[in-house]
């Protein structure tokens, strides 16, 4: 019987333990951006933890949802805010690598990468053309996230921390 998930939150929390590990992960890095001065909330609500298990067409549909319920501070500037969009977007695309890279599931996920959607699908060959391209795709977020965290004061321990828990 294949098992066929299309909801990213629930799919990352299907087996086992996954979903307290995840929060504690999301958690920590709403806390840290918190203590930045960035968002209002420190850590995710109950009632948003429950609302990220709504049906989304994709992964990117996942993080847009997940982006649009962040509660920025009244000082975030645009470009801080297109930071953290692109920090969840990394987060997520390297949690979806990290837990999805499992035979036993059959997923059907699009990534777009150069203007080109591929399918990718962990149980058929193109598996290493995803993983290149997904990586592709994490790489370019972290980057963008990385040129607008660097102007931070004291950035560097901070960055430490996240890479520490994300990774």
């Amino acid at each position: 019987m294949k098992n066929k998930i299309n909801i990213f939150w629930k799919g990352l929390t299907y087996r086992s333990g996954y979903k307290t590990y995840i929060e504690r992960k999301i958690n920590f890095t709403i806390r840290e951006f918190y203590n930045l001065g960035l968002l209002q909330q420190p850590t995710l609500s109950n009632e948003l933890s429950k609302e990220y298990s709504v049906r989304n067409e994709s992964i990117k549909c996942f993080i847009q949802y997940f982006n649009s319920k962040l509660l920025f501070t009244e000082n975030v500037s645009v470009e801080q805010k297109q930071m953290l969009y692109d920090f969840y977007y990394f987060f997520f695309y390297n949690l979806f690598a990290k837990y999805y890279n499992d035979t036993e599931f059959e997923l059907d996920f699009k990534i777009i990468n150069n203007s080109e959607q591929v399918l990718c699908n962990p149980r058929k060959n193109n598996q290493l053309i995803c993983d290149i391209n997904l990586n592709n795709v994490k790489r370019s977020y972290y980057y963008d996230f990385l040129d607008e965290f660097q102007k931070i004061e004291g950035y560097n321990p901070i960055l430490k921390r996240l890479l520490k828990e994300v990774l």
